[in-house]
């Protein structure tokens, strides 16, 4: 919904892409979660993911530093740099 939001702040062209990117999101994230709760097994895997990831970073910063990085900046740039050559 953030997203959405944001794209409120656009105008002409910008607005549209905009909301159509935000919207997309949003679908996106509405269908992930359905699937996750809809089948009863995957349901428990983001509580655990969250936890391993929660004792990891407690344990050590660097290791959140490394996600973060890894999740947010070295995978998008390889998806963009793959993109870009094919």
């Amino acid at each position: 919904m953030t997203a959405i939001i944001a794209a409120f702040g656009f105008s002409g062209i910008e607005r549209t892409a905009g909301m159509t990117a935000a919207t997309v999101h949003l679908l996106y994230n509405v269908f992930a979660m359905a699937v996750i709760m809809g089948i009863l097994l995957l349901r428990p895997i983001p509580v655990k993911a969250a936890a391993w990831l929660g004792n990891l970073g407690a344990e050590n910063t660097l290791y959140v530093v490394i996600w973060v990085l890894g999740v947010f900046v070295a995978i998008p740039g390889v998806m963009i740099l793959l993109t870009s050559v094919f």
